[in-house]
């Protein structure tokens, strides 16, 4: 007899993996990396739940917004390395993917029985890294992606920055100091207050081409 249970979303192909290996002639990159735990990971394998499921589902946002995923063991951490998202300003969209993780597994635990228990940390760091057969081979260098499975252990069910982190973000995050815990110090996310430029930049271009429009600051006077 047919089960009515839903299909389990599809685990990333490929070119959305990341595996960790010894690269000794990649490019040296500054990462950001987004680790997520998950602290229950063993009783939701063996429940009935569909939070597996929903674990798998939310974290499709890592290659939505370009970042590549690593598995290990409980750990579930995105990689946003330059290399990939074309750009070497990766921490806000780090951060925005972590929000987004966040409020989908909340969104699970309030509405089923059996609850996601998890924490996400922040962190940035260089990584040594290259493609091969369309996945991306990465080496930590130091110690950045422990750090942040370290800051996602502290992490009760939201999203902490590490201090690496919360520095390149002080200028578009109003940031909250945890408390310190394990010898490690966290800020809580409070408020994103980075502008998006997208709209603006795409206008920008637009006007570039096509010399005959007003320009830009018209329209945001309403001109």
């Amino acid at each position: 007899m047919p089960s009515n249970k839903p299909e389990s979303p599809k685990i990333e192909s490929a070119s959305d993996e990341a595996k960790h290996k010894l690269v000794t002639n990649g490019t040296k990159q500054t990462a950001s990396f987004v680790a997520l735990k998950i602290k229950n990971l063993e009783e939701l394998k063996k429940s009935k739940s569909n939070a597996m499921d929903n674990i798998n589902s939310a974290v499709r946002e890592i290659p939505q917004n370009h970042g590549k995923i690593y598995r290990n063991d409980d750990f579930i951490v995105g990689i946003f390395a330059p290399s990939e998202t074309k750009t070497f300003d990766n921490e806000l969209s780090a951060l925005r993917t972590a929000e987004d993780i966040a409020k989908r597994l909340k969104e699970h635990n309030s509405k089923f029985v059996h609850k996601i228990d998890f924490g996400i940390g922040l962190n940035s760091g260089d990584v040594a890294a290259k493609k091969e057969n369309g996945k991306l081979l990465f080496t930590p260098l130091g110690s950045s992606m422990v750090t942040a499975k370290k800051v996602a252990e502290i992490a009760n069910k939201k999203v902490l920055m590490s201090e690496d982190a919360h520095r390149k973000l002080t200028s578009k995050v109003k940031a909250i100091p945890h408390e310190i815990k394990s010898g490690i110090k966290t800020w809580e996310i409070g408020e994103i207050i980075a502008r998006d430029e997208t709209h603006n930049k795409f206008i920008e271009d637009f006007l570039k081409r096509n010399k005959e429009y007003r320009q830009l600051s018209d329209y945001r006077a309403g001109k």
